[in-house]
């Protein structure tokens, strides 16, 4: 009869070896296993660092001008006809009346004559206004409507200096809005010009 092991005093059982039982080696992994793995995750992980890195030299770069189809124009080209053709007939406020058609000389008769100019070749096509540019148009037209015009073509009509004033802050709105990517930070991403 045999008796188990672990019934056996502890002075009676077979002394442990000497040398621990050693498991068969596993087999060894190599990290070449899967290089197109690899290529994958580290292009994966190089994308993801450019897209995290921020906006591009392309990105930053200048919006392009789109002339009559530019978001003021059309806002201001609006903003005109529902002012003469629905508000001015039904309130009698001044400001209504005289100086608000005058806040969108700038940016709807300069984005036409520029594009004229484009037509010409006398700028480049997508070049958005210059400040130069913004400047001469506010000079030319401030003279012409309200200093030769009343004087020598509508004497009915009068000079005002507030219109002056009302096409100097139309101009320096325009100016800010098509120069936005110098000031506004997250207009380097958004093309916002090309909504």
């Amino acid at each position: 009869m045999t008796v188990p092991a672990t019934d056996l005093p502890a002075d009676m059982l077979p002394p442990s070896p000497a040398f621990p039982l050693i498991s068969p080696p596993s087999k060894p992994t190599s990290s070449h296993a899967h290089p197109q793995s690899s290529d994958h995750q580290a292009r994966h992980c190089h994308r993801r660092r450019l897209d995290h890195a921020g906006p591009s030299v392309n990105e930053a770069s200048p919006p392009r001008f789109r002339y009559c189809l530019d978001p003021l124009f059309l806002v201001g080209c609006t903003a005109y006809a529902l002012n003469l053709w629905f508000i001015k007939p039904r309130i009698d406020f001044e400001f209504i009346q005289y100086h608000f058609n005058d806040l969108w000389v700038i940016p709807c008769a300069l984005p036409p004559v520029l594009w004229l100019h484009r037509l010409l070749a006398l700028r480049p096509a997508q070049a958005l206004p210059t400040p130069g540019e913004i400047t001469f148009h506010l000079v030319l037209w401030s003279v012409f409507c309200e200093y030769i015009g009343p004087r020598y073509f509508m004497p009915q009509s009068g000079a005002d200096w507030r219109d002056v004033t009302a096409y100097t802050f139309g101009a320096l709105v325009a100016a800010l809005w098509w120069h936005r990517h110098r000031w506004l930070p997250h207009a380097r991403r958004l093309r916002l010009h090309e909504l």
